[in-house]
């Protein structure tokens, strides 16, 4: 295997030393993204310097084209970031929303400033950005980023390459450094998107026409698998600093990668150099799938998008089709991801050829800037009933998840599909249908610590009753790297979501068994999600109560635990303080 064809080579690899820091309840998250700004910068140094004194390519273009950089070291193992390599707006309603579109909307992204970070910085030039697209930092022209950003804001001189969001400006920048980049632009960017996540598992490496093995040597599943690591982590430090600002990730297209037959020849990583091996290990998720969204993905305070084929007319949860490659979860921790899928399947966008040529391509990295573009439309829809306002994330997110269409082969939510498939339309259409005539306007509330919020209503025709409620958690605490499927909770704020039906009985929230992932979703006590949702689908007439309560303490700074509130099936009446 030749060095010039494999970046990954190198003499030696020194563990990381930096020492790890801890966030507590009550933290500041100001203070807390100050001291990760300067931890990023010591790590970053160290990861330079390392690379440089072993002989470690910083970043390399594979021949099919993906790009790959070193992001950081993890048990003296170099981790890599890889890109995840009109159709789509039909999938998620977005043209729905498009002046002429059907909806009763114009909604075109105009006034609206996003973010890509990505393989490189997509071509300026190419006529679908009409001079929207402004790089931030000098670095090589990407197709891969041109793709996405394509699928983001493309104008439609070709029609059916039209982006989500035609009219918004985007901000360009590349993946090298980025955690760092978003500290400083998080409190300007209403949306970024990232599609692009750490190797793990099984990587065909297109350079050296090899397999490699990016897991520990002696083990059969990678443990990034499920893993909430330091990036993930650093997610939601930059999430929580800036709840206005909403972070769309890529799911990942590990499911199922690898070998399809064994033994066969591949190289791991010793300690210091990869190594020849025959080693039998399962394909990426085994026979059931499950278990295949890495690292970053995870974030608890992010949308994490998995990808499904083309929806021409959703009719119902069958309509829609899971793509071959979309990682499925669950996180170690049992925690619902992805969040919502979006069509990640032969999409027409932009390419960096030139600055008229365009290309098909598929992946989650497809899907997910088909949902952060038509995510933008919805932060505009919510810009014409508050203006000059900011939509704080985790309404964001929960909106998503509340709209969803219904997907898979149960009612709730699942380890495939997330909360379903995202539904622009329905969103947009939230304030029209429910604002403020059948909601209490407080969309976003406050719970204080020891608090209870109650919300009583009584049923509204004879429709299902949905309530979803999601908020903002503070970062996790961080499992031993390298130990498979650890359990521990990653959940540091729990709130609690109940429904009190006319007979007084307490109607529980879904929730999912990790450790039986197909299993259909059931009601309980979710005590690891930062997203909670009660359906009855079949209500009785009367007063139905909402309350929402929290474990263990809720931290005095700044003001509470801010969560966002959707209720459908039921006219509130004033709350209860």
């Amino acid at each position: 295997m030749k060095k010039n064809t494999l970046a990954f080579v190198a003499r030696l690899v020194l563990p990381l030393c930096l020492a790890t820091w801890a966030y507590a309840q009550g933290d500041d998250p100001t203070q807390a993204a100050k001291r990760l700004q300067y931890e990023l910068a010591a790590r970053r140094a160290e990861t330079e310097a390392l690379a440089k004194l072993h002989g470690i390519a910083l970043r390399q273009t594979m021949p099919d084209g993906s790009t790959v950089v070193l992001d950081r070291f993890e048990r003296g193992m170099p981790i890599f970031n890889k890109t995840l390599n009109a159709n789509a707006a039909i999938t998620t309603r977005t043209n729905r929303v498009h002046p002429f579109g059907g909806a009763g909307f114009s909604l075109t992204g105009s006034g609206l400033v996003l973010g890509i970070w990505d393989g490189g910085i997509p071509l300026t030039g190419h006529r679908e950005f009409g001079g929207r697209m402004a790089p931030q930092e000098s670095s090589a022209t990407d197709w891969h980023a041109t793709h996405v950003a394509g699928t983001m804001i493309a104008g439609g001189a070709m029609p059916s390459a039209k982006g989500m969001a035609p009219q918004a400006q985007l901000r360009a920048w590349d993946f090298t450094n980025d955690t760092a980049e978003m500290l400083v632009a998080g409190p300007t960017l209403p949306i970024s998107n990232h599609s692009y996540g750490h190797i793990a598992g099984w990587f065909w490496n297109t350079g050296a026409g090899a397999w490699m093995w990016f897991g520990i040597p002696g083990q059969s599943e990678d443990y990034r698998f499920g893993y909430y690591d330091t990036t993930a982590k650093d997610f939601d430090v930059i999430a929580a600093a800036n709840p206005n600002y909403t972070i769309f990730k890529s799911a990942g297209n590990d499911r199922g990668e690898g070998p399809a037959s064994q033994p066969i020849g591949h190289y791991e990583w010793n300690g210091s150099a990869w190594a020849p091996t025959t080693a039998t290990r399962t394909i990426d998720g085994g026979a059931t799938g499950y278990d295949t969204i890495p690292t970053t993905s995870t974030a608890k305070n992010i949308v994490t998008v998995g990808a499904v084929n083309d929806v021409a007319s959703y009719t119902g949860p069958a309509s829609v089709l899971m793509a071959s490659f979309s990682g499925w979860g669950p996180t170690d921790d049992g925690r619902i991801k992805p969040d919502i899928v979006a069509n990640g399947l032969t999409l027409t966008s932009s390419h960096s050829n030139s600055s008229t040529s365009y290309a098909v391509s598929s992946g989650t990295s497809m899907a997910c800037p088909n949902a952060s573009g038509s995510a933008a439309l919805i932060t505009q829809r919510w810009a014409q009933y508050f203006p000059g306002g900011k939509v704080p994330s985790y309404f964001l997110r929960g909106l998503l998840i509340y709209t969803a269409d219904e997907a898979g082969a149960s009612p709730g939510p699942d380890y495939r599909f997330g909360w379903g498939l995202m539904n622009t339309e329905a969103a947009c259409k939230y304030w029209s249908s429910q604002y403020p005539t059948r909601l209490y306007p407080a969309l976003v509330d406050t719970l204080w610590n020891g608090g209870t919020k109650t919300f009583r209503g009584a049923r509204y025709g004879n429709k299902p009753i949905k309530v979803t409620t999601c908020w903002l958690d503070a970062p996790g605490n961080l499992a031993t790297a390298g130990i498979v499927d650890p359990p521990n909770k990653m959940l540091v704020r729990d709130l609690d979501l109940r429904v009190i039906n006319p007979s007084s009985q307490t109607v529980m929230p879904w929730v999912l068994d990790p450790a039986n992932p197909w299993l259909a979703a059931t009601t309980g006590d979710n005590s690891r999600d930062n997203v909670e949702q009660v359906f009855i689908s079949n209500p009785t007439a009367g007063d139905y109560t909402i309350r929402i309560t929290h474990k263990g303490s809720i931290p005095s700074y700044p003001v509470g635990q801010k969560f966002a509130l959707f209720i459908d099936g039921l006219e509130i009446h004033n709350p209860a303080p």
